[in-house]
C-alpha cells in the first residue's frame, strides 16, 4: 500500500495528494506538503529525543524531537502523530493527549540533495510508558532537561535536526510550561 501525502498551499490548506516516496525530491521542486512534529515530555519534566537511522533519506543520525511524520489525507493530525509514535517508538499515546501547539510553522531545508519543504505543525504530549524503537527509523533514544538540551544544542548544534532546533525556539518563545527552564 502506497502511502500518501497530503499537498497544500502556502496558508497550509489542503489542494491534494502525493504519494510519499516522490515527495521529498532532489531536484529543487519538493512540493509543499503537510507534516507534523511532535515533542514528547515525561513527569520529570524531561524531553524525548531520538536519533534518526542511519539509513534515513533525510537527515540520518541526527538527533531530534520525539518523532515526526505526515497526517494521511484526512488524517488528524494528534492521530498522524499517534500512529507515527506506535510505528517510530513502539509507544502508546491517546490522540486526545496530544496538542497542537502551534498551528503553523513551515521550513524549507535541503540534506544531501533531498529538500524538505513542509507546513509542519508542532504537537505536545506526555508520556512515562515504554519504548521500544523500530531499528528501521530509530537509532536511539534518550531523556534529556530541558536545560541540558538547551547546553548541548549551543555547543553541538549540527547534531540536531534543523526543524527540532527551530520549533524549540517557538515553543520556548511561547513560554508552554514545558519549554520553560525552572527559574528562568
Amino acid at each position: 500500500m502506497q502511502e500518501l501525502v497530503t499537498l497544500v498551499d502556502t496558508f497550509g490548506a489542503p489542494i491534494g495528494e502525493l504519494a510519499k516516496s516522490e515527495v521529498h525530491r532532489s531536484d529543487g521542486e519538493t512540493p509543499l506538503h503537510l507534516g507534523f512534529s511532535l515533542f514528547v515530555v515525561n513527569s520529570l519534566g524531561q524531553h524525548l529525543l531520538q536519533r534518526r537511522a542511519d539509513t534515513k533519506t533525510v537527515w540520518p543520525s541526527v538527533w531530534s524531537n520525539a518523532c515526526c511524520g505526515h497526517p494521511m489525507p484526512g488524517e488528524s493530525l494528534p492521530s498522524a502523530a499517534q500512529r507515527r509514535m506506535q510505528y517510530e517508538l513502539g509507544a502508546s499515546l491517546e490522540a486526545s493527549s496530544i496538542q497542537v501547539l502551534v498551528n503553523y510553522y513551515r521550513y524549507s531545508t535541503v540534506q544531501a540533495g533531498i529538500q524538505e519543504h513542509e507546513v509542519c505543525p508542532i504537537l505536545f504530549a506526555r508520556y512515562d510508558g515504554e519504548l521500544a524503537p523500530n531499528p528501521q527509523e530509530v537509532a536511539g533514544t534518550r531523556w534529556v532537561s530541558l536545560e541540558d538540551l538547551q547546553t548541548e544544542l549551543k555547543e553541538t548544534a549540527h547534531v540536531f535536526s534543523p526543524w527540532m532546533r527551530e520549533e524549540l525556539e517557538i515553543l520556548m518563545q511561547l513560554r508552554h510550561p514545558a519549554f520553560v527552564r525552572p527559574n528562568a
